[in-house]
């Protein structure tokens, strides 16, 4: 959840990056390169997205043999709250 009502940065960027591309479903990789935050830090942000309503997932479907992944992507309902969380988060700096 949000601490003390702020995002933390990792978050921010992630959300930044969806933003761009707000009806696109992004894999966790993709979302790292988009977000230019390292591998494996994306996890627990998009656990806490998603606990908040702000992102979805899902598992694909992959050809035979193929693993599968998650895919993430914006809730069109929170673009709102996001936008104001991201903005909340830039006048405090």
């Amino acid at each position: 959840m949000l601490r003390n009502n702020r995002l933390p940065s990792g978050s921010t960027e992630i959300l930044r990056a969806l933003l761009r591309e707000p009806h696109r479903e992004f894999k966790g990789l993709e979302i790292c390169d988009a977000a230019s935050i390292p591998t494996g830090t994306h996890h627990p942000a998009l656990a806490r997205l998603s606990a908040l309503g702000w992102i979805s997932n899902r598992w694909d479907q992959p050809a035979s043999g193929l693993p599968r992944q998650r895919r993430y992507r914006l809730n069109p309902d929170a673009i709102d709250a996001i936008n104001t969380a991201i903005q909340r988060k830039g006048s405090l700096r």
